[in-house]
């Protein structure tokens, strides 16, 4: 059954098994909002107030299939929380491209497609209440931020 509380407000942390995104959903439930958390392998992570949903931020279906599952339980979103992503580290000439292309593909292209998967529901929301939304994007950091291209 949805969730037509429209005083509820809804968030989604990708990346939320752990570290920062974990922390974020905590948080965020915590204060009271509806929250959903995303992993690749969602089964056993347990987060005291948070559902938690299965996303491949680097699949097209798996964002299609975790937006669709959202928008059916809750018909809303307020708050999107792209955390989802990972660090690489090292000197230029020590990364592989493969390294680096996986790093953008989840940390840039990730984002993207969480983003686009949520927006146009938040902007339909934005003309139904007349209220501000929150978005947070790329909480995961940067692709390529921890390369050092220089000694």
């Amino acid at each position: 059954m949805a969730n037509t509380n429209s005083a509820e407000k809804v968030v989604l942390v990708t990346g939320a098994s752990s570290g920062f995104g974990r922390h974020i959903a905590e948080v965020m439930a915590g204060a009271g909002y509806r929250v959903f958390g995303t992993s690749r392998r969602p089964d056993g992570v347990t987060i005291e107030g948070v559902e938690m949903l299965q996303l491949d931020v680097c699949s097209d279906e798996s964002v299609k299939r975790c937006a669709e599952t959202l928008l059916a339980r809750t018909e809303r979103i307020d708050v999107l929380v792209n955390n989802a992503g990972f660090a690489l580290s090292g000197f230029i000439e020590e990364t592989t491209m493969e390294n680096a292309q996986e790093q953008f593909e989840t940390n840039f292209f990730g984002t993207v497609r969480v983003t686009k998967a949520f927006l146009a529901q938040m902007r339909r929301q934005r003309r139904r209440a007349n209220n501000q939304y929150r978005f947070t994007v790329g909480a995961g950091g940067c692709a390529l931020s921890g390369i050092l291209f220089g000694q």
